[in-house]
């Protein structure tokens, strides 16, 4: 037990907050295989992340009103549903060899995998106490250091023996599973709903800047996940199985930042955590872009510099989670616009990282290196 919610529970919680990822890098090895499938270039669906944060920017004020009104586990159920719709749109374009179908199947399937991220953290927020939210939270984001890896190599050895369309056919079995499962998780809403969002936690600056502190992190996220493939298998000639392989390293540095994190979450605020996680995240950038500036860097350096990375962002995402919804009385409306400001800053940052020249490998550490500046910047504008 967990503070009120059980083992199975909390594995159900980790397993629907970290969908959007897990279906972001199912099929991110396919992407230069996506791109000559549908006649464009790799350049154009690396915008395909970009349509992904659309689908996460759109998806929480829907769900934020939607969980208020009909509860937290219906409207997890509407998102799975769509989920699997955005999905089987994804097969379809690939028989129809449609660039529209296949962005709009896209952001339909995050869309609906977006209701992790938003409701996980407002079920959180409505089932555990203060003292213990920032902890849950660090236990629950386990998932993201085993999950999306895993996805990527299950992607990557399937690629080896199917078409890229069965990708997205597991994940619409995935989803069922989900579906089938949900019911062991408890209703957390309180008796008296909601049915409009409430602005009223607009008006905190703090919110605001631990908002931008984690589309920070998230931009790290999915602009690593937007150009590695790229990188490591046209710039770097890695090939396939070892991408998949190799792309289990990240996983590991993010494993070991939530076990810290879970430990931190302990004895220390979440102001000083996320302290500690940025620090070693920005150091760990600025090395990866001295070296790669000093020398090419190989595949695997990339990877682990990654996992260095995201062990410190790993630390600071569940700290800066709890700061944000800290003062949020409405606690669907309070992750709804977390999850929106998230997802469309983070955008902003995978766009424009994606216009970097595509023959070139300094755009990750570049990119990466600027994020997370960027995220000093919040840090030091919400301690004031």
């Amino acid at each position: 037990m967990t503070n009120g919610f059980s083992r199975i529970q909390c594995c159900l919680l980790s397993a629907l907050i970290s969908l959007a990822a897990v279906a972001s890098c199912l099929y991110s090895p396919a992407l230069p295989t996506m791109a000559h499938s549908v006649g464009r270039s790799m350049n154009a669906l690396q915008f395909l992340i970009v349509a992904n944060l659309l689908g996460h920017s759109l998806g929480p004020l829907f769900y934020g009103i939607a969980a208020n009104r009909v509860g937290r586990l219906p409207t997890i159920k509407m998102g799975l549903g769509l989920t699997i719709v955005g999905s089987l749109l994804c097969v379809v374009a690939s028989f129809l060899a449609s660039f529209l179908c296949l962005g709009l199947g896209c952001v339909i399937l995050t869309l609906g995998a977006n209701v992790g991220l938003t409701l996980v953290l407002c079920m959180i927020k409505d089932h555990a106490t203060p003292a213990k939210r920032q902890q849950v939270t660090a236990c629950v984001l386990l998932s993201f250091a085993i999950l999306p890896g895993l996805a990527v190599l299950l992607g990557s050895w399937l690629l080896t023996i199917l078409p890229w369309w069965w990708l997205f056919m597991i994940l619409s079995a995935y989803c069922l599973g989900l579906l089938m499962t949900i019911r062991y998780l408890p209703e957390t809403a309180p008796l008296k709903t909601i049915s409009m969002l409430s602005f009223h936690i607009l008006k905190n600056t703090c919110f605001w800047w631990a908002c931008f502190m984690l589309a920070c992190v998230t931009g790290c996220f999915y602009t690593f996940n937007a150009q590695i493939p790229h990188i490591a298998l046209s710039v770097l000639h890695l090939d396939l199985l070892h991408f998949g392989w190799y792309s289990n390293i990240p996983s590991l540095g993010m494993l070991i930042g939530s076990i810290i994190a879970m430990a931190l979450a302990q004895s220390h605020v979440p102001l000083h955590n996320v302290r500690i996680g940025l620090g070693i995240a920005l150091s760990m950038a600025l090395l990866m872009v001295g070296y790669c500036l000093y020398t090419m860097p190989s595949a695997l350096s990339l990877f682990v510099f990654t996992a260095a990375i995201n062990l410190g962002l790993q630390i600071l995402f569940p700290a800066a989670a709890s700061l944000a919804l800290a003062h949020s009385d409405n606690h669907a409306s309070g992750a709804s616009f977390l999850a929106m400001i998230n997802s469309v800053v983070a955008g902003i940052f995978v766009s424009l990282g994606n216009l970097w020249p595509a023959t070139s490998y300094l755009s990750l550490p570049l990119c990466d290196g600027a994020i997370l500046l960027v995220a000093i910047l919040c840090y030091w504008r919400m301690k004031r």
